[in-house]
């Protein structure tokens, strides 16, 4: 639920609008149009007789999966996905690859077959709730990814039905052993379950594919037909690559423990300057490619990345970050143990990560945290993070919600100079595997949260349309309530809490997010900023819209920080334009300054240098430290830093 700034949407037009939402969050996240693109074309779903596709020769099962996220480390896995069908029926089955929440975000399932083919079908059984998958690429041997069918699924499926997506192309001009799908969850209701998938294909370039039993495309005047696929142009997580040789396991206790990158270990300069500004094109991260890349950690390769994927991140006093991520083994031993690490590290103010406590296996994630244990051995699952904060005794506090598809409800957690997990309030049993009813009622849909110095909890519950605060004696008081967050009238007049900070100087709070409002004739994405006191009185200091005349125009409001002045500072993104930048808020005069981030250079999709130069992909976190150093969460999966003097540097990846 953290990947878009949009917070809420009132939804008017039932499928239709389901569309223009889907294009929405598209655009923002790098998803492209719901319009086909690629050389495939869908074969209807009612015309797949599958003992026929179980008896195709041609085809061939996944031997491995590994997958963006999945509900449990076994069962429910990625590698449920492998091998032939084995789920008889439509149902929520063990043995069919279920993402880790239900409508919440972009998923994608990576496939290795035993034989690389000349590729020419893929073959998809969606054994639950099918309809989500919007692309579907494949890799040729350098790694690069290929789009061969790209759009909203044309099918509509019978209800409780097993259902086969098949994307039919012409053949490859390249042998395929890897195949990436790509689901996006809330565009279908309910849990997503994929039980296996078949590629079909010839050993020889050129050779054709006689008798294939499954019928044509009804249509297949929209296909295009080009000799391959073309490359795939956006960005690809890099997450979704294990090293050769290495397989998904279960650890054991002694495997859980990794060591970061060696402090005392730096790189050189040369090779961290991958591209002084305005030389020839350099690739970065093997995706990334820019004229201005300036790596500005000493103590990480460029060449050899250290984060996976960063999920939330908060600044501390002492000018160190704390980062909630996963970050990839090494196979020079720098790290110990399986592919992937996840958990909380510490950036040192000269660069030199550290893990906070123990970084345990991503496999090993599956159960809610439990109270007073370290955050290593607590099970804490980095993608439930919300929005953190830091308390003034040096905690981070933020929303932890896992059980989305149960009623949205969710937790807030203190993390302790000490790594222990506390829940706020502290029930009991309030962070075990079972909550108890009465504490999972407590908030609905977190929107984010945050301490004051008296030891008070904010709270947004979206859920229950309340901004609530929890005392330290565990009091509970509804400082706003729904005519405040969710009054009946105009949306420039919800309160939103998608990010908080904590102003000391002014004793209050400062807190902003954005609404998508869909109701006519006010139908815009709304964002708002506002100052709330102790007392719950309530002022708003920053109104804009994306679409709506008389108003400033951003593309939704992403990150919130205080600059050492008490200034507000915020993430937005551009109308017109692919990208983000960071504004300034002059409340005295209501109007904003750009402090960094251009739009988008020509064909260039990552930009360091001089502040108003620099391109940002979508900003995901903001936080400042006390020098005035921001480091930006950028949606590249990296984090970018954003110096006093004005200019921007990339200091984790």
């Amino acid at each position: 639920m953290w990947r878009n700034p949009v917070r809420s949407v009132v939804i008017h037009g039932g499928r239709a609008t389901l569309v223009v939402l889907w294009a929405l969050v598209a655009a923002s996240d790098g998803l492209g149009s719901p319009t086909q693109m690629g050389p495939g074309v869908v074969v209807p779903w009612d015309q797949v007789k599958e003992e026929e596709v179980l008896a195709d020769s041609k085809g061939q099962w996944a031997t491995q999966a590994v997958a963006s996220t999945q509900y449990r480390p076994d069962e429910y896995s990625a590698r449920q996905a492998t091998g032939q069908p084995d789920v008889p029926t439509y149902s929520d089955s063990k043995r069919a690859w279920t993402p880790s929440s239900a409508e919440r975000q972009e998923e994608w399932l990576d496939l290795t077959f035993a034989n690389p083919v000349y590729a020419t079908e893929v073959r998809v059984r969606q054994t639950l709730n099918p309809g989500s998958i919007v692309k579907i690429a494949a890799a040729d041997s350098s790694g690069t990814w290929h789009r061969l069918w790209e759009g909203e699924d044309p099918n509509r499926y019978a209800k409780d039905r097993i259902a086969w997506f098949i994307v039919r192309f012409p053949p490859t001009a390249f042998p395929v052993q890897r195949i990436k799908i790509h689901l996006y969850t809330p565009a279908v209701k309910g849990w997503k379950q994929i039980d296996a998938v078949q590629l079909v294909g010839t050993a020889e370039p050129g050779a054709s594919l006689p008798g294939t039993p499954l019928s044509q495309p009804s249509d297949t005047s929209t296909a295009q037909v080009p000799a391959s696929p073309a490359p795939e142009q956006r960005a690809e997580s890099a997450s979704g690559s294990l090293p050769p040789g290495w397989e998904p396991r279960k650890p054991y206790d002694e495997e859980k423990t990794f060591v970061a990158p060696q402090a005392t270990v730096k790189v050189a300069e040369s090779v961290r300057r991958l591209a002084s500004p305005f030389k020839d094109k350099t690739t970065f991260k093997g995706r990334i490619t820019s004229p201005r890349i300036e790596i500005d950690n000493p103590y990480l390769d460029p060449l050899d990345p250290f984060f996976n994927v960063p999920r939330q991140m908060a600044c501390l006093d002492d000018g160190s970050l704390l980062v909630f991520s996963t970050a990839k083994t090494h196979q020079d031993g720098r790290m110990k143990g399986n592919p992937y690490a996840t958990g909380l590290w510490r950036i040192a103010p000269d660069g030199a990560i550290t893990p906070v406590d123990r970084a345990r296996h991503i496999l090993s994630e599956g159960k809610d945290p439990e109270c007073g244990v370290t955050v290593g051995a607590s099970g804490l699952d980095p993608q439930a993070v919300g929005p953190i904060s830091v308390d003034a005794e040096g905690s981070l506090v933020f929303p932890y919600q896992t059980r989305w598809a149960f009623g949205r409800y969710g937790r807030v957690l203190r993390l302790t100079p000490q790594n222990e997990l506390v829940p706020i309030p502290e029930a009991p049993r309030a962070c075990a595997p079972e909550p108890l009813k009465d504490y999972r009622e407590i908030f609905m849909d977190i929107g984010s949260a945050a301490r004051d110095p008296q030891g008070h909890t904010w709270v947004m519950d979206y859920g229950r349309c309340q901004l609530k605060r929890v005392a330290p004696d565990e009091t509970v008081t509804t400082l706003l309530d729904k005519p405040q967050v969710c009054p009946a009238g105009d949306p420039e007049h919800h309160v939103r809490a998608d990010y908080m900070v904590w102003d000391k100087a002014r004793g209050e709070m400062v807190m902003g997010g954005s609404l998508l409002w869909l109701k006519s004739p006010k139908a815009d994405l709304y964002s708002t900023i506002w100052r709330v006191r102790p007392d719950g009185t309530f002022t708003r200091v920053y109104l804009a819209g994306k679409l709506r005349k008389g108003l400033p125009h951003i593309d939704g409001l992403s990150g919130l920080a205080l600059d050492p002045n008490g200034r507000i500072i915020f993430g937005a993104g551009f109308v017109r334009a692919d990208g983000h930048q960071l504004l300034r808020l002059d409340e005295a005069k209501g109007r904003t300054e750009s402090i960094a981030g251009a739009p988008q250079p020509s064909g260039t999709s990552y930009a360091d240098g001089p502040a108003n130069q620099a391109h940002f992909g979508t900003i995901k976190g903001l936080c400042a430290v006390p020098d005035g150093t921001l480091f930006v969460h950028d949606a590249n999966h990296v984090i970018r830093k954003v110096t006093p003097a004005g200019h921007v540097t990339t200091w984790a990846f």
